[in-house]
């Protein structure tokens, strides 16, 4: 009895070997790996320390995208600095501003928030470093009359590309991506 029963059991797993059904691949985006689950044992990453980099680097203070007099989105991240490796500090006010900027709605995704702490699948501002926000499905208010859909992977053009094509890309992403499935802490 207990022979028929392993031999049931191994007729199931090879069955289930040999299916010929590839189990999902990850999705992915403008050279980005999307897929979250594999960041859960990430190391901690801290808003300050770690994400505000990212965000000098990439996210428009090397030009006017995103500054605080004129953001696009409405989503305001700093003062415009030309060489973001040179940058001056940002100081407590500006750092708890850019965080709760970050934790409202998107302007051009108004049904999604920029970041959804703990779930990075709902995430604009991930979507956008991605380049899968016109993938998702959203209702997106164009920003400008050139602009279609849920417009462009972020950082749009010029010396910068999308996040996921550059070299360290992937990198900065995980980052970003950690921090949220961490529940955003502004630490």
């Amino acid at each position: 009895m207990i022979e028929s029963l392993r031999v049931v059991v191994l007729v199931v797993v090879a069955a289930g070997c040999n299916s010929e059904e590839a189990p999902p691949a990850a999705e992915s985006g403008g050279g980005c790996n999307v897929d979250y689950a594999r960041l859960a044992g990430h190391r901690k990453v801290a808003f300050r320390a770690d994400v505000v980099p990212v965000l000098r680097r990439s996210c428009g203070l090397s030009s006017s995208c995103h500054d605080l007099d004129s953001p696009e989105a409405g989503l305001a991240l700093g003062s415009p600095c030309p060489d973001p490796r040179n940058c001056p500090p940002l100081g407590e006010p500006a750092i708890n501003s850019i965080h709760t900027n970050l934790l409202m709605a998107s302007l051009t995704a108004p049904a999604v928030q920029r970041v959804a702490p703990t779930r990075p699948a709902e995430s604009f501002l991930l979507d956008k470093a991605a380049d899968i926000q016109n993938k998702k499905g959203y209702s997106c208010t164009p920003q400008s009359p050139s602009v279609e859909g849920c417009g462009t992977g972020m950082p749009p053009s010029g010396p910068e590309v999308v996040l996921c094509t550059r070299r360290d890309g992937q990198e900065e992403f995980d980052i970003l991506a950690a921090w949220v499935l961490q529940g955003a802490p502004n630490d």
